[in-house]
């Protein structure tokens, strides 16, 4: 606790700093001041608990120091000294705020005695002060307290008992009843009405105005509701106690949001269990949102049958018949398919529309490798992402799909031409076979640049253009030393091989005889 002792007469000063047990009576530091303009310094940059000032003083007196005081919002508990006793003056110092009145030559025992007393209310003053700002304090964040406490019984984050769950409601002012039974809800977005609405890129103004209306509906001062956002929901607990109507109301809340906000909801609402019991219908909730892949807006109860009965699996079937349409080029008409079979199949829930997706990937993967494409060719990093997490909804995943089909049909369509110019390589090479064929002849045809045809060439058919051109004239070979009245000298010749011991090597590598074995 800090003192501040103002006087224009050092003497006194002096007398009143040394004659005080100063930290007897609960003063920290001492600080001293000749006249106004110093004691204002002081005030400034220290906080000060308790000021002790003469009124009479030179340019600037006790009573106008102690005016600026209280005009600068400055609190200390304050002792007047003076060496008049007159009522005036200390009917203005009484006005001004002083606690205490001295009139010297001060009893250094008396004005201890002051002193003493002024630090015990100081004491006090500071514990209201406290008192008063933890009551603000709780007054203005009772609802994060609040929602924080009932989040964590919803995670399972309190695992002791009853009593000791009522023990941390107890320290947090929480209103908790133990024999009381409560219904949780939570809510998730499943679509909003209008791309153009911002809610999509503004996620956090979205949950803003969610949670909003939510404790308009439910206010928690009238211990209806205690609500919250976790990481993927809004959820509300409800006092089963309360005289409402949770459905009606729940449903009242869907209208609302999908009216003025055009954001459509789904709810899931648990059954009446004691506040223990929270966590295990919390995950029954969380389950029948995952199952809900078509993202029905509507309200869903725990205790109610599954939401999609799983009929028998048709999915092979259809996966056969899918193959055959890769297998056919006919892409389009594939991913066209695929998600009609998705849209119009009733039932799914997400752990088989997930594995009918993976073995639809895996179709797709199977004919990537049929035509020797790697499969980065064909997904990017969003399609990829996009189509191996955890899928949430029908439409998510039509949505990659579709993305999926418009970048499979541009591929099939550069296959297509990528076909086209391979075909008139192979005619050129046929048709001029008995010439000497470069790469660049053959490029210059197609209208590509050597290096270009040769690595497509290679793709397309895991040959090299020059391993192909030797293949075709070694079996145009064969076909002319078949006929009796064409000398092994003249084929090479006219196959374009001036050395005919360099054609009858490559003959016999690719025959496994000379031309002369193979005439015979």
């Amino acid at each position: 606790m800090n003192i501040l002792i103002v006087d224009d007469d050092a003497y006194i000063i002096r007398n009143i700093k040394n004659q005080i047990n100063w930290a007897g009576i609960g003063i920290d530091n001492v600080y001293t001041a000749l006249n106004a303009s110093k004691a204002k310094e002081f005030l400034k940059e220290k906080s000060i608990d308790i000021m002790v000032t003469d009124i009479e003083m030179p340019q600037e007196n006790g009573l106008d120091l102690m005016r600026w005081v209280l005009e600068q919002g400055y609190h200390p508990e304050s002792i007047c000294l003076t060496c008049h006793a007159e009522f005036d003056y200390a009917r203005d110092a009484i006005k001004l705020g002083y606690s205490e009145y001295c009139v010297k030559p001060v009893e250094f025992k008396e004005l201890e005695q002051i002193l003493d007393n002024t630090v015990k209310k100081c004491i006090e003053k500071n514990k209201k002060i406290k008192m008063e700002a933890e009551g603000a304090f709780w007054e203005k964040n009772k609802r994060i307290v609040a929602s924080d406490f009932w989040n964590n019984m919803l995670m399972g984050n309190y695992k002791g008992h009853v009593e000791e769950i009522l023990k941390i409601a107890s320290q947090k002012k929480i209103e908790y009843k133990f024999d009381a039974e409560y219904q949780c809800v939570i809510l998730t977005v499943c679509s909003i009405q209008n791309d153009e609405s911002g809610w999509k890129q503004d996620k956090d103004l979205m949950k803003y105005a969610l949670y909003n209306i939510l404790g308009e509906k439910f206010p928690y001062e009238d211990k209806q509701g205690m609500l919250g956002w976790n990481e993927e929901y809004l959820w509300i607990i409800i006092d089963a106690s309360a005289d409402l109507d949770i459905i009606e109301e729940i449903q009242d809340y869907l209208n609302v949001c999908r009216e003025l906000l055009g954001i459509n909801l789904a709810a899931y609402v648990s059954k009446e269990v004691f506040g223990e019991n929270l966590r295990e219908e919390y995950e029954k909730l969380v389950q029948l949102d995952l199952d809900n892949v078509r993202r029905v807006s509507d309200i869903y109860l725990s205790d109610q049958d599954a939401l999609y009965v799983v009929q028998e699996n048709r999915n092979d079937i259809f996966l056969k018949e899918g193959k055959k349409l890769l297998d056919r080029n006919e892409y389009e008409v594939f991913f066209e398919k695929v998600a009609k079979y998705i849209k119009t199949k009733e039932a799914w829930n997400r752990e088989l529309l997930e594995g009918f997706l993976f073995n639809t990937i895996q179709l797709i993967f199977a004919r990537l490798l049929d035509l020797h494409i790697q499969a980065d060719q064909l997904l990017d990093r969003e399609i990829m992402q996009g189509l191996t997490k955890s899928h949430r909804s029908v439409d998510e995943i039509l949505f990659y799909l579709e993305k999926l089909k418009s970048k499979m049909c541009i591929l099939s369509e550069r296959q297509e031409q990528e076909s086209k110019v391979i075909n008139e390589v192979k005619e050129y090479i046929r048709i001029n076979i008995e010439t000497k064929l470069s790469r660049k002849d053959i490029a210059d045809k197609v209208f590509l640049s050597p290096d270009y045809l040769t690595k497509l060439f290679h793709k397309k058919t895991g040959m090299t253009l020059i391993e192909y051109i030797i293949e075709e004239k070694i079996n145009m070979a064969k076909t002319m030393i078949g006929n009796e009245n064409i000398p092994i000298g003249e084929v090479a010749q006219r196959l374009g091989y001036d050395n005919f011991s360099y054609f009858s090597e490559i003959f016999r590598k690719k025959t496994g005889k000379s031309p002369s074995e193979y005439k015979k």
